[in-house]
């Protein structure tokens, strides 16, 4: 299983919609398509790489990558290389219990926790309406890393290294809880 780093995804995806600064519904929806088809198969490089794709996915599309994840015995999660067929729960009554329900999913209750982490946090604005975020000359890596764009979620291992004590920890795993992904 390989993976995708932000070079891959400007060269393979984005490099055809360079000409103009607003997609049309036709290219949003084919670089969504091609980010998919990509990830399906292969996991982020790392948390930029993730925050990077991330900006192009609504909640939706975020929903179809995980699913596509899923269908190929891959965890749900983007940043995540690791299957869930050694994972895989014959229970029947799994379903019932939310918690047991990332088992087949995702590799971990974490990764499924970082993934409904992520997925409150992107915009349902449609990526045609998203104005010049496809292109490759407006992304600097250096300003990339220190500033916070507009469409970039926080990651959620990200957020965890940046909280120092436990109480911080819990009250957010009690948040996420009350998510519904």
């Amino acid at each position: 299983m390989s993976f995708v780093t932000v070079v891959n995804i400007q060269e393979q995806v984005l490099r055809p919609h360079q000409l103009h600064s607003k997609l049309s519904s036709y290219e949003a929806d084919m670089i969504l398509g091609q980010l998919v088809s990509i990830l399906r198969n292969s996991y982020c490089y790392d948390e930029m790489t993730l925050k990077y794709v991330c900006r192009f996915l609504s909640p939706q599309a975020y929903q179809y990558l995980v699913n596509e994840r899923i269908l190929n015995q891959r965890c749900g999660y983007p940043l995540c290389d690791k299957s869930t067929a050694v994972h895989l729960h014959r229970d029947p009554f799994c379903m019932i219990n939310v918690r047991a329900s990332y088992v087949t999913k995702y590799c971990s209750e974490m990764h499924m926790k970082a993934s409904s982490f992520l997925y409150a946090q992107l915009s349902s604005t449609p990526l045609s309406e998203r104005e010049g975020i496809h292109l490759i000359a407006n992304f600097n890596r250096e300003k990339y890393e220190q500033d916070s764009e507009k469409y970039d979620p926080i990651i959620f291992e990200e957020y965890l290294r940046e909280k120092r004590t436990q109480n911080d920890v819990d009250a957010l795993i009690a948040s996420i809880e009350t998510l519904d992904f």
